[in-house]
């Protein structure tokens, strides 16, 4: 992003969202399955194509509460 500022007129403006907001239905064993699966996938990407180490806790922990 900073890059892009440097070259191009424009603000960043960060916004968050939910990606399974409160009320949604339950993920299906069979796409949970898959999610876990492409985990290592995706965390050998983050590291070899950005230089990012991801350390994800459990997958499906509601951390609303906290």
């Amino acid at each position: 992003m900073e890059r892009l500022k440097q070259t191009h007129s424009v603000q960043i403006v960060w916004h968050s969202f939910e990606l399974r907001p409160a009320g949604s239905p339950p993920i299906s064993p069979e796409y949970m399955a898959r999610i876990e699966a492409m985990r290592p996938q995706m965390e050998k990407m983050a590291r070899d194509v950005y230089g990012v180490t991801i350390r994800s806790g459990k997958f499906g922990i509601d951390s609303r509460p906290a």
